[in-house]
């Protein structure tokens, strides 16, 4: 395998290494003295790939000396290339920590992609990382080089956590504020899992259940949600501006809902129903099109007197 990496690599210890997306003028200066004189960000086409070269040949070396005035005589080709290595076991061990961080994991490198990989940051993305069993996982990740490019690798990696993690010390109700008696901790040490528990009772204390949770149940972010700024049924206060005129008014929330979304309520005094957008907790703004369903009947003709007379 060796043979075979370094038979790939040798035919371009020549060329001169290239780390951006371009080639410019800049670098056909330094891999060609003779064009010392070429506008230095001028374009000369895109990089090569990594593992390949991107060859100018003595003839096209005087075409371009040729259209920048410049004269000159060419012994040899130029080539271009990006510079590569291989990659170490350790290197992706770090990586890997990066990316899982900050839990406490111990990483065992066990196979991985030979090709050399171009020189930049190492990447594995937690959700190409394929668990099951005890064995070796396979993750798949990239090498970001240049402006933004890819250089796609892989490992596959025993990898085992140690960890205090929160469990419900005692049932969790649907909808329940969730209160730090109503935890207890343990301590895991085993096979990774896919979905990062909690381990502090800060990140917990004030969520609520998306669903009843029994005893003993490991606390993740997928069973626990943020409590909602305005509760089913609950009296909020809705703003809306018709005009000039400016109305508010007490409604009835149909739907639960944090701020940014838009959900439906009904207005307590007319009993009219219509949409409205949460601002803070426990007031929301109404679209201009519903906004007469904060207007009581008996007094919907006098607000829009009132409009027409402030214009």
């Amino acid at each position: 395998m060796l043979f075979f990496l370094l038979a790939i690599v040798s035919p371009l210890t020549g060329c001169q290494p290239i780390e951006h997306d371009h080639i410019l003028g800049r670098d056909l200066a330094l891999a060609a003295p003779a064009l010392q004189n070429l506008t230095s960000d001028a374009d000369f086409g895109l990089a090569p790939v990594p593992g390949s070269a991107r060859v100018f040949e003595i003839r096209e070396l005087k075409r371009i000396a040729a259209a920048n005035r410049i004269e000159a005589d060419f012994s040899h080709n130029v080539c271009f290339a990006w510079q590569t290595n291989a990659l170490s076991r350790e290197s992706l061990a770090e990586a890997m920590r990066k990316a899982l961080a900050p839990r406490d994991v111990q990483i065992e490198v066990v196979d991985q992609s030979l090709w050399p990989v171009p020189n930049g940051e190492l990447c594995f993305p937690q959700a190409s990382l394929s668990l099951g069993g005890s064995g070796a996982n396979l993750w798949r990740g990239y090498v970001k080089y240049g402006s933004g490019r890819r250089f796609d690798i892989w490992a596959r990696a025993r990898i085992t956590v140690k960890e205090n993690r929160l469990v419900a010390a005692e049932k969790l109700y649907s909808g329940s504020t969730i209160s730090a008696g109503q935890l207890s901790s343990e301590l895991y040490q085993g096979a990774l899992d896919r979905e990062e528990p909690y381990t502090d009772t800060k990140q917990v204390v004030g969520l609520i259940a998306k669903f009843d949770i029994p005893a003993g149940t490991i606390l993740t972010p997928k069973i626990l949600d943020m409590p909602h700024d305005v509760e089913r049924g609950a009296t909020l206060t809705v703003v809306a501006e018709i005009g000039r005129a400016r109305v508010e008014a007490q409604c009835i929330a149909e739907e639960s809902g944090r701020a940014g979304t838009t959900i439906a309520v009904h207005n307590a005094r007319s009993g009219r129903r219509f949409r409205a957008m949460i601002s803070a907790k426990g007031t929301a703004v109404v679209a201009s099109s519903d906004a007469l369903g904060l207007i009581a009947e008996d007094v919907h003709d006098d607000v829009q007197q009132k409009d027409v007379r402030s214009r």
